[in-house]
């Protein structure tokens, strides 16, 4: 019956993993599907507003051309009215000749004088009527151009109205659906948070049940374990008579041996404290601790000056990334990597992220801690400290986001943190991750040494999360917060944009909020400047 009841657990168990990877695979499709439509989306919005653009461009076109032409019919009707002027005067003066010469003949031959008068009269006459008739042809012509050109005027004026109205209809359909695209982010937003949630619900599920049966295989074991304690201590009371014997001859020679171990103890305490604290150190030098098995490698960050923050016209900066001259009086040691799942279960007995390789522990090695929060990062922090593996005069803690962006840029200025690679050599993001976090030191390392600062997980910093101001400071640590106050995190995640892969790149997070593309990485700090808050017990 045991049997029968552990297959059917079993059973079930398989039956609930086959529901779980067909509700992944399902939520994967429609994910895609959103995408695509989202896709679709911008890419409608965008001919949209260019559509528009084009039309306000023509509409403008046409208005200036109306304006030109106006101006053009109002210039030759100017010109029209002073040939006329022109033309009156010109006939006042030939008259007045002609008056001139009709008197002089009119003294050298009266007769003559009449009948040619009479003669010049009518041909006079008829002169005037033809260029009377030919000034107010011209004058009814000018008049018709005229109305002719601002009737264009009026009707590419018309035109450009039209274009301008179908321009800002075209512009407000953009932006209505821009608004849309923009909820349904927010929509599937949340639906992606909610969809973490019930998969982190259902891992820690998992978790307890894993848990409830390793509890009692720990009982299995701890009946067997003593049982063969007991019978040890019956072996070892008929040893101990004979070790006594032979213990006397020994002693003076393991207390020769034990003093040469203090002796070689001392110098070695000696040259390690000297070293860590990174007298003579180059930037990038690199110290070693061991914890349980696991090796956490740091890197050293000297006191130094460097421009925090990103210029205006960097592709993709955000309106919060301030540029100010930051100066760091003490130099700190941080981490070569990102804290791995190793280092993480070394210090708190579990894993907790949502990638990772069952009974890999090698992997765990490699790949970095993701789906923490602030909180969980910061009780990390305080089980390090506790353990008491950090260097003397040394505590843990989370680097801030001065020291953060300090160690990731390493000297550059640029957005991407290590000289002469691309993007796609120095960080793991959306276009190339695979979908998952990736194994640390996968990428090329900066200047310093240091591995995965842009891209993989973002890296939770101890700073509240704030506007930056744009004067010069001295070991900044953020303004001041409640315990609840959104946290700050730098470097980007594995499924972010390249707009995120930049030095000078930060957003907040609710301090309580887990993802699984929230990481950290530690610092050691001298034990004064260590200021870790400490979350409240209901976070724990």
């Amino acid at each position: 019956e045991a049997g029968e009841r552990r297959a059917a657990a079993e059973a079930a168990r398989l039956a609930e993993e086959e529901l779980r990877r067909d509700e992944a695979e399902r939520l994967a499709r429609e994910s895609e599907e959103r995408l695509a439509r989202e896709a679709e989306e911008r890419r409608l919005a965008e001919e949209a507003a260019s559509r528009a653009e084009r039309l306000a461009a023509e509409a403008e076109e046409a208005a200036r051309r109306a304006e030109e032409e106006l101006r053009l019919a109002e210039e030759a009707s100017r010109r029209a009215e002073e040939e006329r002027l022109a033309r009156a005067e010109q006939d006042c003066r030939r008259e007045e000749a002609e008056r001139l010469a009709r008197e002089a003949g009119e003294r050298r031959a009266a007769a003559e004088a009449r009948r040619e008068e009479a003669e010049r009269s009518a041909r006079e006459a008829e002169e005037r009527r033809r260029a009377e008739e030919e000034r107010l042809a011209q004058e009814t012509e000018e008049r018709r151009l005229a109305e002719e050109a601002a009737s264009r005027a009026e009707r590419l004026a018309a035109e450009a109205e039209e274009a301008a109205r179908r321009a800002e209809e075209e512009l407000r359909l953009a932006e209505e659906a821009s608004r849309r695209a923009e909820e349904e982010r927010l929509a599937r937003a949340e639906q992606e948070r909610r969809r973490d949630e019930a998969e982190r619900l259902a891992r820690e599920a998992g978790e307890r049940r894993a848990a409830a049966e390793a509890r009692r295989k720990e009982a299995e074991r701890s009946a067997r374990e003593a049982e063969e304690r007991r019978r040890a201590e019956s072996d070892e009371k008929r040893k101990k008579e004979a070790a006594r014997g032979r213990s006397a001859e020994k002693t003076s020679a393991n207390d020769e041996s034990q003093s040469k171990k203090r002796k070689d103890l001392a110098r070695s305490t000696a040259a390690v404290a000297k070293a860590w604290r990174g007298e003579g150190e180059v930037p990038g030098a690199r110290q070693i601790l061991r914890f349980k098995g696991v090796e956490l490698p740091f890197r050293w960050c000297p006191p130094g000056t460097f421009r925090m923050g990103s210029p205006a016209d960097e592709p993709g900066r955000d309106d919060l990334e301030t540029l100010r001259k930051t100066t760091l009086t003490r130099g700190f040691w941080l981490l070569e990597t990102p804290t791995t799942q190793a280092m993480w279960r070394a210090a708190l007995g579990e894993n907790p992220s949502a990638f990772q390789l069952d009974g890999a522990r090698d992997a765990e090695r490699k790949s970095p801690v993701e789906n923490v929060s602030w909180f969980d990062c910061v009780h990390y922090v305080a089980a390090m400290n506790a353990s008491g593996v950090a260097p003397d005069g040394w505590r843990f803690a989370l680097p801030t986001e001065a020291q953060w962006e300090y160690a990731c840029r390493a000297g550059t200025n640029g957005p991407v943190n290590v000289r002469g690679a691309s993007l796609e050599e120095a960080a793991y993001f959306r276009d190339n991750s695979g979908g998952r976090p990736r194994s640390v030191g996968g990428k090329k390392a900066n200047a310093w040494g240091f591995f995965d600062m842009l891209g993989n997980v973002w890296e939770f910093c101890a700073d509240c999360f704030a506007p930056i101001s744009a004067e010069p400071a001295s070991d900044p640590t953020g303004p001041a917060g409640g315990s609840q106050a959104a946290r700050a995190a730098r470097g980007g995640g594995w499924r972010s944009g390249a707009e995120f892969r930049r030095s000078a790149s930060r957003i907040g997070v609710d301090p309580t909020s887990r993802a699984h593309y929230y990481g950290a990485r530690l610092a050691l700090v001298r034990v004064a400047e260590s200021t870790q808050e400490t979350p409240p017990a209901a976070s724990r």
